[in-house]
């Protein structure tokens, strides 16, 4: 049984449109993945194009929250389709996460150092 708010977010996401051919996004074509603390993740597939993609939507306050700045939307526009290692590294990414975003980026900061 879906909770409220994946319902919610569900019928949020039926807002949003595909970054490669600009249609809609149906309830049919989205999947709840996982959650972890806030952040709520989700697999979509186009109905029109049948581009692949990941939504990561944070809860704040009870409400979900999603923001994408064009110059975001253009960078992932460019990048190819995600595919099924993909989205099995996340879940395995997420099943070893802490918590912990801020360690995480340190972490991350110092390995491109």
């Amino acid at each position: 049984m879906r909770s409220t708010r994946e319902r919610m977010i569900r019928q949020m996401m039926t807002q949003v449109e595909c970054a490669v051919c600009g249609h809609r996004y149906r309830a049919e074509d989205i999947r709840f993945l996982t959650r972890h603390n806030q952040a709520w993740f989700f697999a979509v597939v186009c109905g029109r194009c049948r581009t692949h993609g990941l939504v990561t939507v944070f809860m704040q306050k009870g409400l979900p929250h999603v923001e994408v700045t064009p110059q975001e939307l253009e960078r992932f526009q460019a990048l190819p389709p995600l595919g099924a290692d993909d989205i099995i590294d996340m879940h395995e990414t997420l099943e070893r996460f802490d918590g912990d975003f801020a360690q995480r980026f340190r972490r991350r900061a110092k390995d491109k150092a």
